[in-house]
């Protein structure tokens, strides 16, 4: 059910995380005394701005990268040729003789002769590239747009979710239940937070 369903299931998971994340920026911004939807709307669009940001950056930089590998080539299989003679030395021992067989095994050569070729349209050929490759990026996108989108709403409605849930498990207890829904959210929130910063902050040393 969770495969067939992901197309929801992702978003709304996404929508929640991004609701966890942003909620200590909203507070924030409401103590500086932005009102809830100004406050959501600037989080949010804050949140898209850096995904969109990083994702560029981390395009162009393989985009540049498949530039600068063909290049490369030699370069690269004399290094792998280097550590696959540290690992399994030069072939005439038992584990290089090991290492050798599960290749043929796995990729075995393929057999001398004639071979056919088969040529395809470049037409068909171009667009099948693309169809083959965008298709999976706009999957990715409208996730990210729909999870985003859910975000604003959940943001803007938090206490309302949280009342509805708190319904759920009966009125006896509604003081208790509601005190701990609002301090796991926030434990929550502070954790995600703290570890968003955490991770940019490798991600600028590492850039």
């Amino acid at each position: 059910a969770l495969y067939w369903a992901r197309s929801v299931c992702i978003p709304i998971a996404l929508g929640v995380f991004f609701t966890f994340l942003l909620s200590p920026v909203v507070r924030w911004a409401q103590r500086r005394g932005l009102g809830r939807l100004p406050a959501v709307l600037a989080s949010v669009a804050l949140a898209v701005g850096g995904t969109v940001l990083v994702g560029g950056v981390v395009g162009w930089q393989l985009a540049a990268l498949s530039d600068e590998l063909p290049a490369r080539s030699k370069a690269i299989q004399a290094k792998l040729l280097e550590v696959k003679g540290w690992v399994v030395g030069n072939g005439q021992g038992k584990f290089g003789q090991f290492v050798d067989d599960v290749t043929a095994v796995v990729s075995p050569p393929e057999p001398s002769g004639p071979t056919a070729v088969v040529v395809q349209p470049a037409g068909s050929a171009w667009t099948g590239q693309l169809q083959e490759y965008l298709s999976p990026a706009v999957e990715v996108v409208a996730q990210l747009a729909f999870g985003f989108v859910l975000a604003v709403f959940m943001l803007l409605k938090k206490e309302d979710l949280r009342n509805r849930l708190i319904r759920l498990t009966g009125d006896t207890r509604v003081t208790t239940t509601t005190k701990a829904v609002d301090d796991a959210s926030r434990r929550i929130s502070r954790f995600l937070f703290m570890q968003f910063l955490l991770n940019s902050a490798f991600g600028v040393v590492i850039t």
